[in-house]
């Protein structure tokens, strides 16, 4: 069983795929991070310079190393040659284990870094130098064009990778109601969005019609959400188990501020759980279709 389980393989438009989500998402991440570069992660930035290398030290990072802004500099810009490498496919895995050890390095620089988005893109990341996600979708400088090999490739890394994915939500699911009374009660988004550190609108007048009763079915389908799709996702229910769930991800991005990277993020994610081949050509036809209407 494990011999057979190590040689499965499945068609190779997912990782790809997968890789470009990701590879674009890593490229914003940096543009975005670019006006607080030194302010986050320079000698003298957000904590003394003793202070971050004993952090840092600690918990590795290779912004132990670096102590000028220049360096700083430097650093950002390979980094963003790195990420335009993964996107296009190019230079083997070496973009992709850069990219990981960048981005525990920014995790682990921090001094009060509580954010979960550099957790989670670490985890995906981590991934993306196991699987086989050059596999197509490459682009070629010479044809300048994107490759479209359909040769199966080896999938055992989908296994470790959906049971870390799920759980995440099998292992924080119990844990909201019983820190919270309001994911009982149903008021837990009625709360969010009225808490103006936490709003993106703050005081939604529909979540305060009828006893708050938008408040109370969007907060209890949340949670149903994330109780099935562990389930419905193995199911031939699998697309419609995504797509809610990608809801509920974009749903939190719309309403609530700070959160939006995870949100985000965890879209990367669900890419690898779609059906690979139905995928592939789901997406052609929609280009097809979409060129013919811009003529």
């Amino acid at each position: 069983m494990i011999e057979k389980a190590l040689n499965f393989k499945c068609h190779p438009f997912i990782f790809g795929l997968y890789r470009l989500g990701l590879g674009v998402f890593l490229f914003i991440y940096m543009l975005l991070l670019s006006n607080r570069w030194i302010e986050f992660f320079g000698p003298y930035g957000i904590s003394p310079i003793k202070l971050r290398d004993e952090i840092t030290f600690s918990r590795p990072s290779l912004f132990s190393y670096i102590h000028t802004e220049f360096g700083l500099w430097v650093f950002y810009v390979i980094t963003l040659f790195m990420v335009l490498a993964f996107i296009l496919g190019r230079w083997g895995k070496v973009p992709a284990l850069f990219l990981w050890v960048t981005l525990i390095s920014i995790q682990n620089s921090l001094p009060n870094n509580v954010c979960a988005e550099e957790f989670a893109l670490c985890v995906f990341a981590f991934y993306a130098v196991i699987m086989p996600i050059n596999s197509t979708l490459v682009f070629d400088f010479k044809k300048r064009k994107w490759s479209d090999v359909q040769t199966h490739v080896p999938a055992w890394t989908l296994v470790p990778f959906f049971v870390h994915f799920e759980l995440i939500y099998i292992i924080s699911l119990p844990l909201k109601p019983y820190f919270d009374q309001a994911w009982v009660d149903g008021n837990l988004i009625y709360y969010a969005v009225n808490t103006f550190d936490m709003s993106r609108f703050p005081g939604w007048s529909i979540f305060k019609v009828g006893n708050a009763i938008v408040s109370k079915v969007m907060t209890w389908a949340s949670l149903v959400v994330e109780g099935i799709f562990p389930v419905l996702v193995w199911t031939r229910f699998r697309v419609l188990a995504i797509l809610a769930l990608i809801s509920f991800q974009v749903g939190i991005a719309i309403m609530l501020s700070g959160v939006q990277m995870f949100s985000l993020s965890m879209i990367l994610g669900l890419i690898l759980f779609l059906p690979s081949k139905e995928t592939r050509l789901f997406i052609r036809a929609a280009l097809s279709i979409a060129n013919m209407n811009a003529f």
